[in-house]
């Protein structure tokens, strides 16, 4: 697996990777391109065979700003059980970190029981 940095132009094999496989909404080309084009967003593709198969992205909260939120960590589900999300947020957590923010967050429900684990093992807490 190789982990790249993601542009608009890789946003956009997102959706199509994404949304192809059966949901119905995929986000607009405008809205990729606001993100990327505010300051510190940041975002990871993880490839195998230069296939995507997964992402993560890192935001600064714009409430605190030694604080990153951690946002669309997403494996395909061919390739999930292989350690790939978990590579994908190591990375994420390594680039904060030499960022120098002092705390990430996320948000994950209750009901996907395989990341709550995930973000367990990564020493993630809940907050509330």
């Amino acid at each position: 697996m190789e982990l790249r940095v993601l542009g608009l132009v890789d946003a956009m094999a997102i959706d199509e990777a994404r949304y192809t496989r059966g949901l119905s909404c995929p986000p607009s080309r405008q809205l990729w391109a606001d993100y990327f084009s505010r300051s510190g967003n940041r975002g990871w593709g993880a490839y195998l065979n230069d296939e995507l198969i997964g992402t993560i992205f890192l935001q600064p909260d714009p409430r605190h700003p030694t604080h990153v939120l951690l946002r669309g960590l997403w494996v395909d589900e061919t390739h999930r059980g292989n350690g790939y999300g978990h590579a994908l947020v190591s990375h994420a957590l390594d680039f904060a970190d030499a960022e120098c923010y002092r705390m990430v967050k996320l948000w994950v429900s209750e009901l996907n029981p395989s990341a709550v684990s995930l973000y367990r093992e990564l020493d993630f807490v809940p907050t509330g």
